[in-house]
């Protein structure tokens, strides 16, 4: 299940959501090789505000690589 919910912060310090994940560490193993020069945050989804109208974008980890599936 994808519950886990990556940010990252740009310049203006604002979060920037980046995808749904299966946990924390494919999260953040996806922002070192994708984001390295950004600050970011994971949380579990009950935890965190998603607007209702946010496309969710879950990214998962299969055979050594990250592949992007389009939410519901």
């Amino acid at each position: 299940m994808l519950d886990y919910i990556l940010v990252i912060y740009l310049k203006t310090h604002e979060p920037h959501y980046v995808g749904t994940f299966e946990s924390c560490d494919y999260a953040e193993q996806y922002v070192r090789e994708y984001y390295p020069t950004f600050d970011s945050g994971c949380q579990h989804r009950d935890y965190i505000y998603l607007p209702k109208d946010l496309r969710e974008k879950h990214i998962i980890y299969k055979d050594k690589a990250f592949v992007k599936l389009e939410g519901d």
